[in-house]
């Protein structure tokens, strides 16, 4: 097999798909078949120093803070997120730029002959996630950043990520929520063992303090690694509103930083990069620099997360909000900064979410509803929305007076959602990251 084009690269990825969600996220047997998969091309995870970070909110947010305030101090810095927005190759990047298809290209036909052989293993195909995983860390190796910065997929202790064994691993641990329930867990303290898995032999932690149940999970485990944790203290070490922060940590008082991410939860997602560039400078006996560490902060910029495009003279928010905790953090953010607007709402969710959980609050909040259906096929599974019915039966029980139209695709809702809100009205388009894909032609220049 030899491909030869992007449309080829993807297909064959794509094949990989799993059948489930069950077969999408395996557990142990995942975890296991990525590391055979990467020993076979010669464990280019290993090669590179990583800083991996998890959690149920705020690992993509924190994950591009981190990246830009290391580029900004010269450090070729590679990011490794998912799911991607426009461009596959948005889920490893060097220095904000994509590695070009050619090379894509040219590294998935030298890994093939593995994955092909992991596949006619009893370990069964990798699927696409650990595929594309791999690609990257091979993609990344080749190209030699100081470092990469590394998002987990779900969860933490099984997930493909974490196949990197070296002891100079910096592990983040951002809020933690109820999300994945049905392979996570569901009480917090499942969900935290989940993603407390990161921590390995020796490594450096940083979180900040959340609830009682979670930070014992943290504790234990950091202690069974033989690994340092650093536990950051709301108000102590950072605290502030939806657009700036202070933060106080390791000698540094650094007051009315400014976010390029909107929200009250980018404070912490902040607090978490700048505490962890700190500590990975420090290695190099470096010290980070106010200046450039404010530009970097202040410029930091993340497509479908609160990210505010005019459309036809009107307000239109794209967030990918897709569990309550996110959303009810989002919508405390979007009522901050607009406190005397009215909001119309166009909705998608992906099934398996908790969707009950997140459309009440948009009810409390909504003057008219929107909803739509998404299906998509490009990511690391077949994605469907809840149909649109189900949704507007479950709004009615909330609140029957609440006006809902539902539609057949993103397009045509939409265009009926921009139409029928006024210059004085937001629009506010969430639900799930998958939903936000259905709009690229908002994002290519954002």
């Amino acid at each position: 097999m030899k491909i030869t084009t992007s449309t080829e690269a993807l297909n064959y990825l794509y094949s990989l798909q799993p059948a489930s969600t069950e077969l999408m996220h395996p557990g142990e047997l995942g975890l296991v078949r990525i590391k055979k998969l990467l020993e076979l091309v010669g464990n280019p995870q290993e090669k590179i120093i990583t800083i991996h970070i998890a959690g149920t909110s705020g690992k993509g947010s924190t994950s591009t803070f981190l990246a830009r305030i290391l580029e900004a101090h010269g450090y070729r810095t590679a990011l490794k997120t998912s799911p991607h927005l426009l461009d596959f190759r948005e889920r490893f990047v060097v220095n904000r730029e994509m590695i070009p298809w050619a090379q894509v290209i040219e590294n998935l036909n030298e890994i093939i002959p593995m994955i092909e052989e992991v596949k006619k293993s009893e370990l069964g195909s990798p699927t696409y996630a650990e595929a594309t995983s791999c690609l990257a860390y091979y993609s990344l190796a080749k190209v030699n950043p100081d470092v990469l910065v590394m998002e987990t997929g779900m969860g933490g202790r099984y997930d493909f990520t974490n196949s990197i064994a070296r002891e100079d691993k910096i592990t983040v641990i951002t809020r933690i929520g109820l999300d994945h329930t049905d392979r996570l867990g569901n009480t917090l303290e499942k969900i935290a063992w989940q993603k407390a898995g990161i921590i390995q032999n020796k490594n450096l932690n940083i979180t900040f303090n959340q609830s009682p149940e979670v930070d014992k999970v943290f504790a234990d485990e950091a202690r069974e690694k033989n690994a340092t944790q650093i536990v950051l203290r709301p108000e102590k070490n950072f605290s502030g509103t939806f657009t700036s922060m202070d933060f106080i940590f390791s000698g540094h008082t650094l007051k009315n930083i400014e976010l390029g991410l909107i929200g009250n939860y980018q404070v912490e997602n902040a607090a978490l990069a700048m505490t962890a560039a700190i500590k990975f400078l420090e290695r190099d006996d470096l010290k980070i620099e106010e200046t450039k560490l404010r530009k970097a902060v202040k410029e930091t910029k993340f497509p479908g997360r609160f990210t505010q495009i005019n459309v036809k003279g009107k307000t239109v928010i794209f967030d990918g909000a897709h569990n309550p905790q996110k959303m009810d953090a989002f919508l405390r953010a979007l009522k901050e900064l607009y406190p005397q607007t009215k909001f119309n709402f166009l909705v998608g969710f992906k099934t398996g979410k908790d969707y009950f959980g997140m459309i009440k609050p948009i009810v409390e909040n909504a003057q008219n509803i929107f909803i739509s259906p998404f299906f998509t096929e490009s990511q690391d599974f077949a994605h469907f929305s809840v149909a649109p019915e189900e949704i507007n039966k479950l709004i009615k029980a909330i609140n029957p007076k609440t006006h809902t139209q539902t539609f057949t695709n993103s397009k045509t809702a939409f265009t009926a959602a921009i139409t029928n809100t006024d210059t004085e009205t937001l629009l506010v388009v969430t639900g799930s990251l998958y939903f936000i894909s259905e709009f690229p032609e908002f994002f290519r220049n954002s």
